[in-house]
């Protein structure tokens, strides 16, 4: 008898509009969230065609959200007698995918829409060369140049902090070119408003990093002189030399 009158409860709440979702509650530690109607589309929820709190099946509920690219966790509750309870995490980007459109990546290297979802941010540009079919909203890139983007990223993006530097751009296109003249890693810094283009090796980034800073560091002496230069291009691939070319402010 208790179980039937347990079904017989919940067959009345499922068909009482008192019951009916009308709001949607936010959680989460991130700043910039998601906006609740991107939410409720993802959930199918609309006024029109209400949807009852007893009807819905909160597992089947986070696998909505965790379809969504833009979503890297979600936990979902119901709150007596209309409300759904999200909290989340979501992806946030940290870079722009320079090869497409309105493509940015998380920290993780998934691939996520920039716009509408994000307020505009200056971010550093990666770029990969063709990639075709490969790329795909909430999937991470792959293959040998996206793993070396990502670790160039995190590598650069420790570094710009420590040096007081802005990563503009990667460029890992011809990181895997045949011709040795032609393979390359090419990063964009910017200086206080100077750029530096470095030209760096596959193999030895690191060292030549290491050799860029000593440049770095005579050129910061020069400052308020005329041999200060507003843009430079160094080529760091040969080992324990530096092809230099300047572009004066004069």
């Amino acid at each position: 008898m208790g179980m039937l009158y347990y079904f017989h409860v919940k067959k009345l709440r499922q068909q009482d509009e008192a019951y009916h979702v009308v709001a949607i509650v936010q959680r989460g530690i991130h700043k910039e969230t998601l906006r609740t109607v991107y939410l409720s589309e993802l959930l199918g929820l609309s006024i029109d065609r209400p949807s009852n709190l007893y009807q819905l099946n909160l597992k089947d509920e986070k696998q909505k959200l965790l379809a969504s690219p833009l979503i890297k966790s979600a936990e979902i509750m119901k709150l007596k007698p209309g409300t759904l309870v999200i909290e989340y995490i979501p992806r946030v980007p940290v870079a722009f995918l320079g090869d497409f459109s309105n493509t940015a990546l998380d920290d993780e290297g998934f691939l996520i829409p920039f716009k509408p979802f994000f307020s505009p941010k200056k971010l550093p540009e990666i770029y990969l060369g063709t990639f075709g079919d490969e790329i795909r909203w909430g999937k991470p890139i792959e293959g040998k140049r996206g793993e070396l983007a990502m670790r160039l990223f995190m590598f650069f993006s420790a570094l710009c902090n420590d040096e007081g530097l802005v990563l503009k751009t990667i460029d890992v296109t011809r990181a895997e070119a045949l011709s040795f003249g032609q393979r390359q890693i090419v990063l964009e810094l910017e200086d206080s408003g100077d750029i530096w283009i470095l030209r760096c090796s596959l193999e030895n980034y690191e060292t030549e990093i290491a050799r860029f800073s000593v440049l770095r560091r005579h050129f910061r002496s020069l400052e308020g002189s005329d041999a200060k230069d507003s843009y430079r291009v160094i080529d760091l691939r040969i080992p324990q030399l530096a092809f230099l070319y300047n572009k004066t402010n004069r």
